[in-house]
């Protein structure tokens, strides 16, 4: 599932682990390389639960964690009712 948001975009993974998680895949883009570095600097004083990754020639940072695979079961329940 693709989720697409302003300059944010949400993927997750097909496959659910043991322990009930999938995959997410935030990549946020960003305009100049000085709000990138801002931003990956921000990063690294919030939690440390995921995994970031910053591509400076595309200005983007993907942050990938595992979240409940429910998360990924709600939401696409809603976009099952946006559609009807």
């Amino acid at each position: 599932m693709k989720l697409t948001y302003m300059d944010i975009e949400v993927k997750y993974g097909n496959i659910i682990h043991d322990d009930g998680t999938v995959i997410k895949r935030t990549t946020t883009k960003y305009e100049t390389i000085q709000d990138l570095r801002q931003a990956w600097n921000n990063l690294s004083k919030s939690r440390n639960d995921y995994m970031r990754e910053a591509n400076i020639k595309e200005l983007t940072i993907e942050i990938r964690e595992y979240v409940p695979v429910d998360e990924y079961f709600d939401l696409y329940d809603m976009s099952q009712e946006e559609e009807e």
